[in-house]
């Protein structure tokens, strides 16, 4: 089956021995020098696949406010990463990207989100998911952590910048129904 997957480091050539060590008729490898931003977008990809998600839950038949969620998601990683200092078309790849519409398809996050979209709180979501380990609320946490030192540091605005992902953490975190933040988010 065809995949493709992206390396990092600021080591040339340790990327360019990674590539070529994986690289198979099925394999495509990439290589960057972008640590940071692949890093950001490995965590804030799950937390955008729960949004995802949520939206999954709160509405039926979705495809286009989820290519429209699908897009903004991928937007608002471009900002994170280039606020943070790395290369704004990181997100767009296969590190972004890639691997968001790749967890949101399917994975335990996208998953999690469709139950709270649905109604379940958090208890009733993890008990139907058999206590399994969603990556998304760490991300998510740790993730408006980050934002908020980028926001102190004016690099940032959350609301203005990130709606999207400000929405999701307020469903997370701060118990704003599920419904209401979708509307909220599509009102802005």
């Amino acid at each position: 089956m065809y995949t493709e997957a992206v390396f990092a480091s600021k080591n040339d050539r340790a990327t360019k021995i990674a590539k070529k060590a994986f690289e198979s008729p099925t394999f495509k490898g990439n290589i960057t020098s972008d640590i940071d931003g692949v890093d950001l977008c490995a965590a804030f990809k799950n937390s955008y696949a729960i949004g995802m998600g949520i939206m999954s839950g709160v509405e039926v038949d979705t495809n286009n406010s989820k290519a429209a969620l699908m897009a903004r998601g991928t937007v608002e990683m471009s900002v994170i990463v280039e606020a943070y200092g790395g290369c704004l078309r990181t997100a767009s790849g296969i590190a972004g990207i890639g691997d968001y519409y790749v967890t949101s398809q399917g994975g335990r996050n996208g998953i999690f989100g469709k139950y709270i979209g649905e109604g379940l709180s958090h208890e009733e979501a993890f008990e139907k998911m058999s206590s399994r380990t969603i990556e998304g609320l760490a991300s998510t946490r740790n993730g408006y952590r980050l934002l908020e030192e980028l926001e102190h540091d004016g690099r940032i605005e959350i609301a203005k910048d990130v709606p999207f992902f400000n929405e999701i953490y307020q469903i997370l975190f701060e118990g704003k129904n599920a419904k209401e933040a979708m509307r909220n988010y599509w009102s802005q």
